[in-house]
């Protein structure tokens, strides 16, 4: 199942990084370009629900552990690199693993409690 939660985090991170930016007025060009084959904007695999309810386990994990939520938003969201965010925060490498392999585990119990309920 943490395979699932991981590749879901990969989609969730795509999504939360499509928020809308209302000062910013794209032309109709970009956004033909946008969808053009070859671009690099990726698809979604994930529904609005589902990225809502992990941007749900993130939060909660963010009251439990903020380190660990912080690493995980660094690796899915930023997309930044486990030796980047070890630079960037302080901590080993190996540390950094640690804290991403605890924050996705709470992320995928958060999900499984959430669809035996």
């Amino acid at each position: 199942m943490i395979e699932v939660t991981r590749e879901e985090l990969k989609q969730f991170g795509i999504w939360s990084g499509r928020g809308v930016n209302f000062g910013k007025v794209r032309s109709c060009m970009q956004i033909f370009l946008e969808m053009s084959v070859g671009s690099n904007v990726k698809s979604l695999s994930i529904s609005d629900e589902r990225a809502m309810l992990i941007n749900d386990a993130v939060a909660a994990l963010m009251i439990e552990d903020e380190m660990s939520a912080d690493i995980l938003c660094l690796f899915y969201i930023r997309r930044l690199p486990e030796y980047i965010i070890a630079e960037r925060i302080g901590l080993s490498r190996g540390k950094v693993k640690a804290l991403l392999s605890l924050a996705e585990g709470f992320v995928d119990g958060f999900l499984c409690s959430k669809m035996a309920a």
